[in-house]
């Protein structure tokens, strides 16, 4: 749970230490730490990231894995992209667990990141990089149902959806389903609604992923689809 006896550096927190910290005073950086599992950091006044961080989001950075004997490859490499996305599938259970404890805006700036990473790391050849990408979809469907955001926090996860929707595999029902549920949600609080780019967002999020599950028209997988997602491609030949 979060604590209310927060170091005095901390805005929010896990624990009462200085490295405990979930969330920052305005214009402070989280360093998240590997000792901490990513869960929780140091808050720093800095306008960048310190030396062996990386930069995750606005409000944080990520402390780089250190490489142990037997973490490298057989090139004698380190394995940067796996350990990058060990820490972000943390960040993504981090963010589930402490959520309540941030606000609209630095929630979905945390989720935008994660995306942006996911995406731009995505392969179909690797299923821990599959499986990071249905995390990911299934961050943002559960926090969409739980959660009301404001116009602005529903615009930034708006775009994520639309990024997560374009690097989706083709026929993947099951994250295409959620993804498009999660819009739908977003755009049914009040204040979402009423905003016409956030329309906008929705529409070319529904429309990249029309055009990806009916780019093929056989099931790829061994699992056959619940009847909800076959209502939900049908809707989409229909439309």
């Amino acid at each position: 749970g979060v604590c209310s006896g927060c170091h005095s550096s901390c805005t929010t927190c896990v624990g009462v230490g200085t490295d405990e910290c979930i969330s920052c005073p305005a214009g402070d950086l989280l360093m998240l730490l590997e000792t901490k599992e990513y869960d929780s950091g140091t808050c720093q006044t800095a306008t960048g990231c310190s030396d062996g961080f990386s930069r995750f989001s606005s409000t944080s950075c990520i402390q780089r894995q250190t490489q142990t004997p037997g973490d490298a490859d057989n090139d004698g490499t380190n394995s940067q992209q796996t350990s990058y996305k060990k820490v972000v599938d943390t960040r993504i259970d981090s963010l589930k667990t402490n959520e309540s404890s941030l606000s609209d805006e630095d929630l979905a700036s945390e989720v935008s990141h994660v995306v942006t990473t996911v995406v731009a790391d995505f392969s179909t050849e690797s299923s821990e990089s599959q499986a990071l990408m249905e995390n990911t979809v299934a961050l943002i469907d559960s926090l969409t149902k739980t959660r009301e955001f404001d116009t602005s926090s529903a615009g930034t996860l708006l775009d994520a959806n639309l990024s997560l929707a374009g690097g989706i595999p083709d026929n993947n029902f099951r994250d295409s389903l959620k993804v498009s549920e999660s819009c739908q949600q977003l755009l049914s609080t009040s204040s979402a609604a009423m905003d016409e780019g956030n329309l906008t967002k929705v529409l070319s999020v529904q429309n990249s992923l029309a055009m990806s599950v009916l780019r093929v028209d056989t099931v790829s997988s061994d699992v056959p689809l619940t009847e909800k997602e076959k209502a939900y491609k049908k809707e989409l030949y229909e439309s």
